[in-house]
């Protein structure tokens, strides 16, 4: 059996007397579609993944009933002036924009 050694010029591992540049070709173009499969493939899962995150995006501060022990950014709060969250929406919603952020300069 023949030493096995890598192409010049396509790298795949083969017998390079029995080698052409047919075969060189053939396996550059199998090479790139396997790379442009898991392209996609990350793609869409990265799709997936920024739609769960905005899925667990919270869209309104906490309300009580006695409208004092409510979050000082929801509209009915009477307990406070200020205009802090303390339900944890605000931070939440940091947290989730920061991973999207994240995401996109990726």
């Amino acid at each position: 059996m023949r030493e096995q050694k890598a192409c010049h010029y396509c790298g795949k591992i083969c017998d390079l007397d029995n080698h052409t540049l047919g075969d060189c070709n053939a396996f550059l173009k199998a090479c790139n579609t396997i790379l442009k499969l898991r392209a996609e493939a990350a793609e869409a899962r990265v799709t997936e993944l920024e739609a769960a995150l905005e899925s667990l995006r919270v869209t309104g501060h906490y309300e009580c009933e006695d409208c004092y022990y409510s979050c000082p950014k929801h509209p009915d709060c009477c307990g406070s002036d200020d205009d802090i969250c303390t339900c944890g929406a605000d931070k939440t919603n940091a947290i989730i924009d920061k991973a999207l952020k994240g995401a996109a300069d990726a």
